[in-house]
Parts: C-alpha cells; sequence; structure tokens
C-alpha cells in the first residue's frame, strides 16, 4: 500500500463519507479537480507573468518555485466564496527535505 493510500484510508476511517470534502469543507458538488484547477488560476493571476510557479496544493497554503531567485515559499491562501486570496505578505521560504527510506 502506497503513502497516499495508507492517508486516504486514515482520513476515510475518521471522516468515513466522503472524507476529503468533509476536510476541505468543499460542497459536494464540487471536485477535488476543480478546487486544484481553481487555486491554479487565481494564482497564476495574482503572480502575473512572474517567473513563480505553483508546485503543491494544500488545505490552507500553496507551495510555489520562484526562477527569480530559486528558492521554494509557502503561501497561506484562503477560499471566500468564489474568491480565492493568497497572503503574499506572510509567505515564507521553505525546503524540501529528502530521507531515505529504511530497507525491510
Amino acid at each position: 500500500m502506497s503513502v497516499n493510500e495508507k492517508i486516504l484510508k486514515n482520513l476515510q476511517k475518521k471522516y468515513p463519507a466522503n472524507a476529503l470534502q468533509k476536510l476541505l469543507k468543499l460542497p459536494k458538488d464540487v471536485s477535488l479537480d476543480q478546487l486544484s484547477s481553481a487555486v491554479r488560476s487565481a494564482f497564476r493571476k495574482a503572480v502575473g507573468n512572474e517567473d513563480i510557479w505553483l508546485n503543491e496544493i494544500y488545505k490552507d497554503h500553496v507551495i510555489a518555485y520562484s526562477s527569480i531567485d530559486a528558492r521554494y515559499y509557502k503561501i497561506p491562501f484562503s477560499i471566500d466564496g468564489a474568491d480565492i486570496k493568497f497572503d503574499f505578505s506572510r509567505k515564507v521560504e521553505v525546503v524540501r527535505c529528502w530521507k531515505e527510506v529504511e530497507s525491510k
């Protein structure tokens, strides 16, 4: 079982029906793909033509890569109705941590 499958299984135990929708508080008629597309589109509009790319979307923040300074940033966002707002004033530089997998 993959890590993602384990996470989903644990969520389904905690939230038996529509686990991810409950976790994210999404309306039942909004898919995760629709949410991802909306966040990505809003991010692109918010940054304009800057060389910053959205890499990951989490419940309350995104991880973006800036090719200007070759760094990753955690940027909080919120959804209010149909508006998706990013709080660039609270962006924080982050790094991806790689660690070895323990062999069996």
